[in-house]
């Protein structure tokens, strides 16, 4: 674990107080949630091998935060932070999350209940309705808080939102897909790349080789304006003009 991700989540965590993480248990919410999908793929015989030559090593995720130790939990949980000042700043009328996994989905829904939510039809939306399921962690029961859209691959790129959120492991490495989600913004509209330096191994001599150095090249070319936040896994924001 890098020692620059870990101070400056715990500082992040600790400053900060989020409405996500002020109403649930996040270590509880994490462990509870991982554990129904590593329980799953399990049960399936999953073999690891193909899951990583295919490109779904986001499979993992679920397994490193069932009973995270403080100071993961604390990288972890700065990610999520990041998500919530930037939605909770921008107040966009629709939002894209790429990944149905994402906790802000209801936290946003439930906050501004006349948004437009929509998610992509993949993996993670799979996980989430057919193995965690209604768990209601985040206490909204009978709310609409879990209402969403969903849209398929061929659909991103014509769908118009006002912010698109993304992990950065879903897109890097797919210039077609980032392009697309730029394509997808509203004018004024905000993309946000979670964990986007890479476990910071962003931060090299050679990082100007490295798949997520092309990620912010490309978006610099984009007719908008692009700013890399370093502190824990990072985060990248997208302004479209």
């Amino acid at each position: 674990m890098d020692n620059f991700a870990l101070r400056s989540s715990m500082v992040t965590q600790q400053s900060s107080k989020a409405r996500l993480s002020s109403r649930v248990d996040f270590n509880a919410l994490m462990t509870d949630t991982g554990t129904r999908v590593t329980n799953f793929l399990t049960s399936i015989n999953l073999d690891k091998r193909n899951v990583a030559v295919a490109g779904l090593n986001s499979y993992w995720g679920y397994e490193l935060i069932r009973e995270m130790e403080p100071e993961w939990m604390a990288i972890v949980e700065c990610e999520h932070i990041a998500q919530e000042q930037i939605l909770f700043t921008h107040k966009p009328n629709s939002v894209f999350f790429m990944n149905a996994d994402m906790m802000m989905i209801p936290v946003y829904k439930n906050r501004f209940p006349d948004s437009t939510v929509c998610v992509m039809n993949n993996a993670s939306l799979f996980l989430m309705e057919s193995i965690v399921g209604e768990m209601d962690h985040l206490g909204y029961r009978s709310e609409d808080a879990y209402e969403y859209d969903v849209i398929d691959r061929e659909d991103l790129g014509v769908e118009k939102f006002d912010m698109i959120v993304a992990w950065s492991w879903s897109i890097v490495g797919s210039d077609s897909m980032l392009l697309d989600m730029v394509s997808s913004l509203n004018s004024g509209g905000a993309l946000l790349i979670d964990c986007s330096n890479h476990n910071t191994k962003l931060y090299r001599e050679d990082f100007h080789i490295h798949p997520y150095s092309r990620m912010h090249d490309l978006l610099k070319e984009q007719d908008g304006y692009t700013y890399h936040l370093a502190n824990g896994y990072g985060q990248t924001v997208f302004i479209k003009n």
